[in-house]
């Protein structure tokens, strides 16, 4: 998955370094904007990189549970040994995430990224008022880029906690696996069994931001609904702020 995911990542940098290269006036890499270019694909490269390590790290510790879950022992010491794994795994991925401070920066760069959308959507409002129609695609481009990143950021983070909490039959999540021993399981084991099911559901697993709960599904969906709102309306402000400043100058 990170290989295939560098992979991406390396050939939409080159597309892109093909395109700044072929608008550049000066030899590329002979002056500060396009060594800032340089610089600044490789953070972001090691940045994605860094993301989709972590990310792979927390899902695999999700799917090991859920492979042992899916064929499980009906006994007693099965499921208690399940409950005790299930809250490492959940220690595990919030200090991969929270403790260490990475969702913070994630969420932050994130926020950046929504910021920069917008401000892509002001340049190219304002290319559209002043000539009438578009002159050029680059700032919508831009613009749509930074969001597809931070909605695709975000499903990657919500798709953790869904992997064990998911009501849905597609993502066989492990309380979804748990359920479907109901009615097999032995009576010498009921109270595991649903001492498992339970601790699932009221112990979360997965990233939590800053103030904000775990991150789910549920989360993310009211969150890009807003984003689409909130994007438009910061363009907006950003492009009628540029047009007061620009006035005094005429």
């Amino acid at each position: 998955f990170v290989y295939r995911s560098a992979v991406v990542i390396i050939v939409e940098m080159l597309l892109r370094s093909v395109v700044e290269y072929r608008r550049h006036d000066q030899h590329f890499g002979n002056d500060l904007y396009s060594n800032l270019c340089i610089v600044r694909g490789v953070l972001c490269f090691m940045s994605e990189i860094m993301f989709l390590i972590v990310y792979k790290l927390s899902v695999n510790m999700v799917d090991r549970l859920r492979n042992h879950i899916s064929d499980p022992e009906m006994t007693a010491r099965f499921w208690n040994d399940a409950t005790r794994k299930y809250l490492a795994t959940c220690r595990s991925i919030d200090l991969l995430w929270r403790k260490m401070g990475f969702s913070t920066a994630v969420s932050l760069v994130f926020a950046f990224n929504m910021l920069f959308a917008a401000v892509f959507v002001a340049i190219g409002l304002a290319d559209l008022a002043s000539a009438g129609f578009v002159t050029t695609w680059r700032p919508w481009v831009w613009a749509m880029k930074q969001v597809v990143i931070v909605f695709v950021g975000l499903y990657f983070i919500a798709s953790i906690n869904s992997r064990s909490s998911s009501s849905r039959h597609a993502k066989a999540s492990l309380v979804h696996l748990a359920r479907q021993q109901c009615g097999v399981m032995p009576s010498e084991c009921l109270q595991e069994h649903w001492t498992f099911i339970a601790t699932v559901e009221g112990v979360p697993c997965g990233v939590e931001v800053a103030i904000l709960p775990v991150l789910t599904m549920a989360f993310v969906a009211p969150v890009v609904r807003i984003a689409f709102v909130v994007a438009p309306i910061v363009g907006g402000m950003a492009y009628s702020l540029a047009k007061r400043n620009e006035q005094p100058m005429l």
